[in-house]
């Protein structure tokens, strides 16, 4: 399951059965592989690396830049030399609910053509917080919003068929693991 990171947001756990391991028989196990890969560059990034105190407060749930969409895009690439099947049955693309991490998940598999592919949102696979003052990073979008807020994120950078789709859930995100879970960030087992 994936677990709280102190240091960045995860993505996602890319799970799939090797196309290369030996099929799976009485007695054997199926060959997993996990890609763990960091959100890429959000706003909240960007203005650290600028000392914009102003600007990592401004807001919570920070999107991602357009270097970050670039890096995202870049990232389907990866995805496609990788010798797995992401759209093979039992194929997992799984991201923190955090919006950066979502868009960085949803623009990679767009981008891959992969847009059958779900993302599988788990509340607890984000960063915690644990750096004093800078907490507000680390905030979220209430699940009932989580939808919306990906899709005018994608639209603020120009990925308006994107957008699109994930509103028509052509671009499935599912929020299931969140059910009955508002305020998610601040649920049992992460820090808020």
């Amino acid at each position: 399951a994936p677990t709280t990171m102190r240091n960045g947001a995860l993505l996602g756990l890319c799970l799939a059965q090797s196309a290369h391991a030996p099929a799976a028989g009485r007695g054997s196990r199926a060959v997993r592989t996990v890609y763990v890969v960091r959100h890429a560059e959000s706003r909240w990034n960007a203005a650290w690396k600028r000392l914009d105190l102003p600007a990592m407060l401004a807001e919570t749930d920070h999107g991602l830049t357009p270097r970050g969409a670039d890096q995202a895009a870049g990232l389907a690439g990866a995805l496609l030399r990788k010798p797995v099947d992401l759209a093979a049955p039992g194929a997992v693309m799984a991201s923190s609910p955090l919006c950066r991490a979502l868009q960085t998940a949803v623009i990679s598999l767009w981008a891959a053509g992969l847009r059958k592919a779900p993302v599988l949102v788990f509340p607890g696979a984000r960063e915690s917080g644990g750096r004093v003052g800078f907490g507000r990073d680390s905030e979220g979008t209430p699940t009932s919003g989580i939808v919306d807020n990906l899709a005018r994120e994608l639209c603020g950078l120009g990925l308006h068929r994107l957008a699109a789709a994930v509103r028509r859930e052509d671009m499935a995100v599912d929020l299931a693991r969140l059910a009955g879970t508002e305020v998610w960030w601040r649920a049992r087992g992460g820090a808020g």
